[in-house]
């Protein structure tokens, strides 16, 4: 966690949990989770000589011009029929995903995770709403 803690608001404006203001200056790197080895650790160079303190990104993978890529694991397990089974989390996922926002903590990097978006081609956003709100429960640490 952060040497100031978290991170809340506070009437108008945004403060550590210690009581410094918290100025957002944020950039996105939407599919970052989804990327190689290789890409995370050149971002994580960049971003550490960056004046950015918040980064934006996606829980699920982000299909769009630049990123084509499959990625290396998704958020859940697959049924036998193929579809996304949200019982069957892919733990390995869930603890990369754990590792980012841990590594971008100790640089004294928000991450603010997109838990929803439409820019999808493997099928997260057609979940029903059950599966949405387990989805919800994982993504939180609460299920």
């Amino acid at each position: 966690m952060s040497k100031h803690g978290m991170v809340k608001a506070v009437g108008t404006h945004f403060e550590y949990e210690d009581g410094i203001i918290f100025y957002p200056f944020g950039t996105t790197i939407y599919a970052f989770a989804h990327q190689t080895s290789e890409i995370i650790e050149h971002t994580f160079e960049s971003l550490s000589g960056s004046p950015f303190n918040k980064v934006r990104m996606c829980v699920f993978p982000k299909d769009y011009t630049y990123n084509k890529n499959e990625p290396e694991f998704y958020p859940f397990h697959k049924t036998g029929s193929g579809c996304w089974d949200v019982d069957s989390p892919d733990e390995r996922f869930w603890n990369h995903l754990e590792g980012i926002i841990k590594h971008l903590d100790n640089m004294e990097i928000q991450c603010d995770l997109i838990l929803f978006h439409p820019y999808d081609r493997w099928g997260f956003s057609q979940f029903s709403q059950e599966d949405n709100l387990k989805y919800l429960q994982k993504s939180s640490g609460t299920g």
